[in-house]
């Protein structure tokens, strides 16, 4: 009865998330590959990923790894310049997950700080290399609160 009553209650407290893809099979690939490589397994993808030059675009190509969906931004010749997610199955191999607050990485992460590049974004960059990635960054880093949520992961 505990039981049922707790994940009931963890149930209807729970986020939604429903455009968010988990459990992808698109384009299956066995592992990611790694930036300033050139990528011959992901899949093209009919659109284009937006830089943070302004003014400048990458190629898309999609890839699920592990039943985790991630676009790839390449350049003309197919090299990986940017791999970025918002899977909400995706864990950093700190443990950060979509939805974890500003508040609780600066706790477990004093020394790392919010960087914004204008007009794109404020993220903060975890010991991994992967970046936890927020809000659009019409505001200062410092305006940011700490029940702001991380949003996507992305790498350079």
């Amino acid at each position: 009865m505990c039981f049922t009553l707790l994940v009931v209650f963890l149930s209807l407290n729970a986020a939604p998330t429903p455009d968010l893809p988990c459990g992808s099979t698109n384009c299956p690939i066995d592992r990611l590959p790694k930036i300033g490589s050139i990528d011959t397994r992901s899949c093209s993808a009919k659109y284009r990923l937006g830089t943070d030059v302004p003014g400048q675009w990458f190629f898309a190509r999609e890839a699920s790894v592990d039943g985790i969906f991630y676009r790839i931004g390449t350049d003309k010749s197919g090299r990986v310049k940017r791999i970025s997610t918002d899977d909400k199955c995706f864990r950093s191999p700190e443990g950060v997950v979509i939805g974890t607050t500003l508040f609780r990485l600066r706790r477990r992460f004093p020394k790392l700080e919010v960087r914004t590049e204008g007009g794109w974004a404020h993220f903060m960059t975890l010991p991994s290399g992967w970046n936890a990635g927020f809000r659009g960054s019409s505001a200062k880093g410092s305006d940011l609160t700490g029940a702001e949520r991380v949003r996507y992961f992305f790498l350079r």
